[in-house]
């Protein structure tokens, strides 16, 4: 009597159906690598110069946007006079003359003998020659009656050793701004973080050998260090019309926070990357190695090889066979017993 075993099939093997055979064809693929990022533009606003407590009609305005200004930097003509951007460490809080002394004093002497009026050593002691020096620079400036007294009134201080200029809220004609009135805005310098599109984890360094896309817009090549200063300022341009649009569908009250762009990073020189369907590879018999079976004339060959990426079902590998190869899709089924 015979027994039914259960899970077992008594099927004689020849009455299997053969297994078919599938096979495709070794491709290239000229990957560019892209991927999806978040710029993040960071202001860093500068100075602005304030008004002394200076009077009378501004005759003439020397600053201009774009300028550079550096101690020394005429600003303007005021009553007759030229006033000029002085740097110190601090602004000047009075009026000196001789028998003044302090750090005040020091400073104004080592500004004097660095445009070139020397008011001998710089020793905080307000004396004579300090006097006959600040008579030559008024002298100098436009002042027809010099007294050999200092007035913070004439000089706009200079809190940084250089600044680049921005706006210049100065009109000749009309009468000098009120002291503190910011008088001259400087232009702000800017920083850009780059963002994982998905993490949103700072990528740092920057990832070499890849151009930058915002939109239409590309930015060229990326180096580790950063962006250049051109890029920089497309990158600007590019937050501030994004920030417009923003600004123009934001509900009222809303706020936000540095301007962001989103960004494609795509690999300068394409990746060429070869290709084949993912059950292609199989294991070799000590568990390390890896191949796929390459079909040549009725047989089956093993080809070595390494997978070094793939997405939906496809695999990268390398080395590869040449393209247009034939290689095993179903191994295991057509092969169970090939190995590497």
């Amino acid at each position: 009597m015979a027994l039914a075993v259960s899970g077992i099939d008594s099927t004689p093997p020849e009455l299997h159906p053969p297994v078919a055979l599938a096979a495709a064809e070794v491709r290239s693929f000229a990957d560019d690598g892209a991927r999806d990022v978040v710029i993040s533009i960071v202001e860093h606003p500068a100075p602005s110069l304030r008004a002394p407590a200076w009077s009378g009609v501004v005759g003439a305005v020397y600053a201009q946007p774009g300028q550079t200004m550096v101690s020394g930097t005429p600003v303007a003509l005021v009553g007759g006079v030229v006033v000029t951007a002085i740097h110190t460490g601090v602004p000047f809080a009075r009026s000196l003359s001789v028998g003044a002394a302090g750090s005040d004093v020091t400073s104004l002497q080592m500004v004097l003998k660095a445009l070139g009026f020397d008011p001998g050593d710089a020793s905080g002691k307000y004396n004579n020659s300090t006097a006959k020096a600040v008579r030559a620079w008024r002298t100098f400036l436009g002042d027809l009656t010099p007294t050999g007294a200092f007035d913070p009134a004439f000089v706009v201080w200079l809190p940084t050793t250089s600044l680049d200029v921005d706006v210049v809220a100065l009109g000749v004609a009309e009468s000098a701004p009120a002291a503190g009135q910011p008088i001259i805005v400087g232009a702000s310098t800017y920083d850009a973080v780059v963002l994982d599109g998905g993490s949103r984890n700072v990528l740092n360094p920057l990832p070499v050998g890849y151009t930058v896309e915002v939109g239409a817009t590309s930015l060229g090549a990326l180096a580790s260090s950063g962006f250049t200063e051109p890029q920089m300022e497309q990158l600007v341009e590019l937050a501030r019309s994004s920030a417009q649009t923003n600004d123009a569908a934001a509900q009222p009250g809303s706020t936000s926070g540095p301007p962001e762009l989103n960004a494609v990073l795509k690999l300068s020189t394409k990746l060429v990357q070869k290709v084949v369907p993912a059950g292609a590879v199989i294991q070799g018999s000590d568990g390390d190695g890896t191949c796929v079976l390459v079909i040549s004339d009725g047989s089956f060959l093993a080809f070595s090889t390494q997978v070094v990426g793939g997405s939906l079902g496809v695999v990268y590998v390398n080395p590869a066979p040449p393209d247009g190869t034939r290689v095993v899709v179903n191994p295991a089924e057509v092969a169970p017993t090939q190995s590497c």
